[in-house]
């Protein structure tokens, strides 16, 4: 049932934010000055970003007229929201709402926000994850009047997107035998497909489930590879035909049958260390018959498989040990893989994997996340700096980067999302919203 925040953790306000000096970790204080000229190209339909990574699930967004060059004090700040809950998601906005998840008190709440930062609706949906690295994780999903949420414990909920009002809640470890992450728990943004909501328990009896997404009732189930839940997002891709869920377990990449639930194969990632608790946070970019995947903590860096035998088999096209990207770390255009690895941003080629750009001192000289528009390259680091890289075949140029106020010391996880011209940068139990077209 929906329950209410304390309006004190729902303040909204306004504030400034410091400047980026030449060295990252020391800026001056300064306030936000006004937004730079916008760019002169005309503005495409606005998509909006109803799911995590965007409307396609592979961080690219196809707005245009966005700002080519950043203030020195960064972006206009349209408002600020406090007190939106503890947590490490992005949010989904569709239709003039803004969705986010968060922790307060150790229970759930979905928070639905009018684009001016108000609030319109919250919703408790349960118990969130209290072990390492504690609070919400999961981005919202939203789909045809319906917002989908999964908690850390591994229960997917289904609310009304205008009032949060409940419509199903299943346990992906009471129904399905899920076995979560030891440390991190679930930590997941369902997906998708036609009718169907697909979800990862993982286990020894099921690795993904597909669910009626109006009403929650079982559709299929894919048999388990006795694998942990490794906190990563699935992703659907069309191969001659046929369409193929992809995502990762703490040991392998598998594709299953988006029909069926089939598991049409696997691809084991080695370790480095063997362990039963690694995470595999990287939803994979799928393109033609490729499917790339990023994940430090493995022998091969990152991989790109090639799809064959009409989608029931893959072998490995290459792989980079230099490109290790984590979470949404990386974007595909024009034949090149965009991202962060150990401190530099790369430019990698899809067909070869060789490195082909590098550029250090971007988004404060950290890894980190990004997503793109266009040629625009937008990069968030750990260290909680942002920046923004114009792309070309010669060069990644950053041409504004700064770190928004109230930054805490820890690393920030939290990937952006962009619609209808704002830039949303989630700290935490805070969101902002940046005007950046």
């Amino acid at each position: 049932m929906k329950s209410a925040v304390p309006a004190t953790v729902l303040a909204l306000f306004f504030l400034s934010v410091r400047v980026p000096a030449a060295n990252p970790s020391s800026p001056p204080a300064s306030a936000f000055a006004a937004a730079a000229p916008r760019a002169t190209a005309d503005k495409t339909p606005r998509q909006g970003w109803p799911q995590w990574r965007g409307p396609n699930r592979d961080g690219v967004s196809a707005e245009t007229g966005l700002l080519r060059e950043w203030p020195e004090a960064g972006p206009k700040v349209l408002w600020k929201a406090a007190g939106i809950g503890e947590g490490y998601g992005s949010v989904a906005v569709v239709s003039g709402t803004v969705y986010v998840t968060g922790a307060v008190e150790g229970k759930g709440v979905l928070t639905a926000l009018a684009t001016d930062g108000s609030k319109k609706w919250t919703h408790s949906y349960g118990p969130e994850h209290t072990g390492a690295y504690p609070d919400a994780r999961c981005t919202p999903t939203v789909n045809d009047g319906l917002v989908y949420v999964v908690s850390g414990p591994g229960v997917v909920s289904c609310v009304k997107a205008d009032s949060g009002d409940p419509v199903w809640k299943r346990d992906m470890v009471k129904d399905f035998g899920g076995r979560p992450s030891i440390k991190w728990g679930f930590g997941e943004s369902v997906l998708i497909d036609g009718d169907n909501v697909i979800c990862t328990p993982a286990g020894s009896d099921v690795t993904c489930a597909a669910l009626n997404r109006k009403t929650g009732k079982t559709v299929w189930k894919s048999r388990g590879l006795d694998q942990r839940h490794a906190m990563c997002s699935p992703v659907v891709m069309e191969h001659k035909g046929r369409r193929i869920i992809v995502t990762q377990l703490v040991r392998t990449i598998v594709g299953i049958s988006a029909d069926k639930g089939e598991i049409l194969w696997t691809f084991d990632m080695p370790q480095r260390r063997h362990h039963d608790d690694a995470v595999k946070t990287f939803t994979p970019i799928c393109s033609g018959d490729g499917v790339f995947v990023s994940c430090d903590g493995t022998q091969l860096g990152s991989v790109k498989l090639a799809i064959a035998d009409g989608g029931k088999s893959v072998t490995k096209a290459w792989s980079q040990e230099r490109f290790q990207a984590r979470i949404a770390g990386a974007v595909l255009r024009d034949g090149r893989l965009y991202g962060a690895s150990k401190g530099k941003w790369m430019a990698v080629d899809w067909g070869t994997g060789e490195v082909l750009l590098d550029a250090s001192g971007v988004a404060g000289g950290s890894r980190g996340s990004c997503i793109m528009a266009g040629d625009l390259l937008f990069c968030r680091g750990l260290s909680g700096w942002l920046g923004l890289v114009q792309v070309s075949k010669r060069e990644m140029k950053q041409t504004g980067s700064f770190k928004v106020p109230g930054a805490p010391k820890e690393k920030h996880w939290s990937p952006l999302s962009l619609a209808d011209g704002v830039l949303y940068v989630r700290q935490k139990n805070q969101l902002f919203a940046l005007q950046v077209g």
